[in-house]
């Protein structure tokens, strides 16, 4: 999403998609880049911080489909914070959903989800500006916030992991599923 000839080349499908899982790197939000180890982040990317990358694809989908700027995009879009095992640390609450482990039996928990996107709505308001979330609104019309870490924690200094234990990394499949009622999902 940051190379705009990769775009022109990929548009169709992502402009076809029936749902979109969008990847927040938390290590280009300055609000948590601030509060880490600078030694250990790597090189700032301004083309891939989240509101630019955002940008790009409400400008794909105005280009490609033309929809008028006032107009939300209809697509799912599971707007996914990604390697949320770094960020424990930074969260004081040891009962944040980011924290937690998912719990899906046989359906969907969608005030689980739910909490969850609370949850990361806030933090993001924090992390990057209220004007990013106030930006996913105002543009979409279908969409959640995730968090998932696939390793579950950080490797050692020496790049092992004793035992991987993924977190919450089903869930904007599931929830993308469930957008398009192909499973279901419950309220408790």
């Amino acid at each position: 999403m940051t190379n705009h000839a990769t775009l022109s080349s990929y548009n169709r499908y992502i402009c076809g998609a029936d749902g979109i899982i969008f990847l927040l790197d938390p290590l280009q939000m300055s609000g948590i880049r601030q509060r880490m180890n600078t030694a250990q982040l790597p090189p700032l990317d301004t083309a891939a911080m989240p509101e630019n990358i955002v940008r790009a694809l409400r400008e794909l989908y105005e280009s490609v489909n033309h929809i008028p700027p006032k107009q939300k995009i209809k697509t799912p879009i599971a707007f996914t914070l990604a390697k949320t095992d770094l960020l424990t640390s930074l969260i004081d609450d040891p009962g944040s959903p980011l924290l937690q482990s998912s719990n899906h039996l046989g359906k969907l928990e969608l005030n689980e989800l739910q909490s969850l996107h609370t949850d990361i709505n806030h933090r993001l308001q924090e992390w990057l500006t209220p004007n990013f979330c106030h930006t996913i609104e105002t543009n979409f019309a279908n969409y959640s916030y995730f968090g998932i870490s696939s390793l579950g924690k950080q490797p050692d200094i020496r790049g092992h992991i004793d035992n991987i234990s993924p977190r919450r990394v089903e869930e904007p499949f599931l929830w993308l599923l469930y957008r398009n009622n192909l499973i279901k999902g419950k309220m408790y």
